[in-house]
């Protein structure tokens, strides 16, 4: 069962910049564009933080890195820590995870945040959300449009005029 969450980013301090680290850029600033993208440190732009005179020249430069955290829609309870976010579900089409990816992570952030989680059934009467965990991490999937998921429920397909009708006496009915 999916539950309704945030996403949220969170600024830190490190010690050091090393390679995966996430950083967030904000493209178009000030326009009606204007929209908030994240970047992983790789390999050469770590040489290049490592090489920097001082962090400090390089916070100044790109920012400081940021953590992924996923909270319910009232903010007051964290569903998932940056550590826990990893497995990306591509929805109903298929039964498949994978690893969650900067492209997804950045669909999440241009939805406004909004993003669904993976949780536990036999936690609702209890009145707490609790995550399903699988080998350490939360499933994430993009929010499902409830009234789009009931019209498609309701399209009459071949089934629903039983076995005995065939497709040309159904279209004839009209």
């Amino acid at each position: 069962m999916y539950y309704s969450a945030q996403s949220m980013l969170t600024n830190y301090i490190p010690l050091r910049i090393e390679e995966g680290m996430m950083f967030k850029a904000v493209l178009y600033p000030n326009t009606d564009k204007e929209m908030i993208e994240i970047w992983k440190m790789d390999k050469y732009k770590t040489k290049w933080a490592q090489a920097a005179l001082s962090i400090d020249d390089v916070f100044t430069k790109i920012g400081y890195p940021v953590e992924l955290s996923i909270i319910d829609g009232d903010g007051n309870t964290t569903l998932a820590i940056s550590d826990q976010i990893g497995w990306w579900d591509e929805g109903e089409d298929t039964e498949d995870l994978r690893d969650i990816t900067l492209a997804d992570i950045n669909r999440i952030l241009m939805n406004n945040g909004n993003v669904e989680i993976d949780i536990s059934e036999d936690a609702l009467g209890i009145y707490q959300i609790i995550p399903t965990i699988s080998e350490g991490k939360v499933i994430l999937r993009m929010p499902i449009d409830q009234e789009e998921a009931e019209d498609e429920d309701n399209i009459p397909n071949e089934n629903d005029y039983g076995d005995d009708v065939s497709n040309e006496e159904m279209f004839n009915e009209y």
